[in-house]
Parts: C-alpha cells; sequence; structure tokens
C-alpha cells in the first residue's frame, strides 16, 4: 500500500508489495468479477465486484506473507511520471465542498444490488457524474513551491536531487504560459476527462462536490441504506481536492487521482473502520 503524507514539513512513503494469484482467490472461496466501465469520451475504469481484493488485501497485509523470491523484480519501482504541482483545487463555481466517500456493502448483500442504490442516490442527490465532479478547468492552478516538488522528488528518485529540483521549477514556471496556449488548453481539457473520482473494486471510493444541503440529503439516504442492512459508509468533507498526476505523456496518456483535502479518504476510511469494528 501507498501512503504519502500531505503535510508541507515531512514526507513518508511506505510501500507493501505483493502477488496473490486469482486461482488462489477463487480456491479460498472468494469471488472476483471485472468489467469496465466508460465514464467519458477519454476514460475508462475497471469495475470489481465480490470480496477476492479484499481477501488478497488482508493476505499481502498480514505479518506472515512473504513474496517468493521469484516473484520480485530486479528494477526498482518505476515512477517516471508522476507528478503533483497542482494547488488544492477549490470546488466548481456551484459548489462549495468536496465529499470522500467510501461504501462497502454488507456480509450477504449483492454487492450490484447495494451499490445500485447508492449510485442512484448519488445521481438523484448531486446530478450525474460530470455535474458533481469536483475538478474543472477554471479552478485549476500551478503551484511550484520547492515542498511540493522536493516530495513528488523523494517518491519519483528515493531522494534530494538539486538538478531535478531546478529543471522542474522552470518548468512548472514555463507551464503557466503552456496552459494559455490552444494545445494547454486541450490538455486541461483531457486532464478534467481523465480524472479519477469513481474507483468500485469490492467497494465504492468516491470524490464528489456540492453543497451542505445536498450532503444533509445523501446522509439521511446512506443512513436510511445502512439501516436496512445494506451498505456500511464513511465520510470526509473538504473545502478543496487536491490532484496527483501519472503523465506518460501530455496527448491523451495521463491519469489525474483525486482525493479530498486534509486527508479525505483516509479520514473516511477511519469513520468507515469504526462502524465495521463495532458491527
Amino acid at each position: 500500500m501507498l501512503h504519502q503524507d500531505n503535510t508541507e514539513k515531512s514526507f513518508n512513503l511506505h510501500l507493501r508489495v505483493g502477488l496473490v494469484p486469482v486461482q488462489d482467490i477463487y480456491a479460498a472461496g472468494h469471488e472476483l468479477k471485472v468489467t469496465k466501465l466508460k465514464t467519458s469520451q477519454l476514460f475508462a475504469i475497471p469495475v470489481m465486484l465480490g470480496n477476492g481484493l479484499s481477501h488478497a488485501e488482508k493476505i499481502i497485509k498480514s505479518e506472515d506473507f512473504n513474496l517468493p523470491a521469484m516473484a520480485l523484480p530486479e528494477e526498482e519501482l518505476d515512477m517516471t511520471g508522476m507528478e503533483c504541482r497542482w494547488d488544492r483545487i477549490k470546488p466548481p463555481t456551484n459548489s462549495d465542498e468536496v465529499v470522500s466517500l467510501l461504501v462497502v456493502a454488507r456480509e450477504g448483500v449483492s454487492q450490484a444490488q447495494a451499490f445500485q442504490q447508492v449510485v442512484k442516490e448519488l445521481d438523484r442527490i448531486y446530478g450525474d457524474p460530470d455535474t458533481r465532479k469536483p475538478i474543472t478547468v477554471s479552478q485549476l492552478k500551478l503551484k511550484a513551491t520547492v515542498a511540493k516538488i522536493t516530495r513528488e522528488m523523494k517518491a519519483k528518485l528515493g531522494g534530494y536531487k538539486p538538478l531535478y529540483l531546478v529543471q522542474k521549477l522552470l518548468t512548472t514556471l514555463l507551464g503557466r504560459a503552456y496552459f494559455k496556449t490552444k494545445p494547454g488548453i486541450t490538455y486541461l481539457q483531457q486532464l478534467v476527462q481523465l480524472s479519477d473520482t469513481l474507483v468500485i473494486d469490492g467497494r465504492i471510493n468516491t470524490v464528489i462536490s456540492g453543497n451542505a444541503a445536498q450532503r444533509i440529503q445523501l446522509k439521511e439516504a446512506l443512513d436510511q441504506l445502512e439501516q436496512s442492512g445494506l451498505i456500511w459508509y464513511g465520510f470526509f468533507v473538504s473545502k478543496e481536492s487536491v490532484l496527483s498526476c501519472y503523465v506518460r505523456n501530455r496527448n491523451e496518456k495521463h491519469i489525474h487521482f483525486v482525493d479530498g483535502s486534509d486527508g479525505g479518504y483516509t479520514r473516511a476510511a477511519g469513520v468507515l473502520k469504526q462502524k465495521l469494528r463495532q458491527s
């Protein structure tokens, strides 16, 4: 699992990697179903149902798990393309908050049925996925601080490289001019389409923008689904979202990972885990 501390003063990187063969997941009696959902003209996401991924995650995180020597890669993890130079992003002009939401289906409940009910409520309260997306071109602003690029550098290179720092500071300054050109504007439009705001991997992970009235409606709807025995959920409310980017090239070969600021998904996961412990 990858964890990055978003504070300006510290950076911690913890990586736990492992492989669990799908046949072993099936042999243990767990289910894993995979399909694909196209969420925009440029972007498609995998949709995974079943508890197979959570089973594999528990195995990999367990203290007695050892990755077979033959499966260890000879090269270091390739972090080329990882960038995090955008400032915190304000919600769209018609919104004033960002909600990071996690949902799991109760044991014995069909994930497809439970998740369908949750997405139905999101559509009813917040509108379609494009309407509730927290990232818009008008709110994107580059922020080339030394601290931000240093975090990026340590994640990609594992240490401090002065030349890299200078190069990226200059590149980001030039980027402000580039994003005013036609190719730059096209890239920003693609960035919004390629922002990963919904993940379904045995649970729902989504970041949405809206207002307090909508969030109150959402809580009421989710409480009702929870009380009916369909789901458990946790969410956290932020005033902004944060963006990390993986850029192979600037012609559709990039993806952007969205989270609520101030630890959005992490804080939502804390609420969800507490409910699961008490259940």
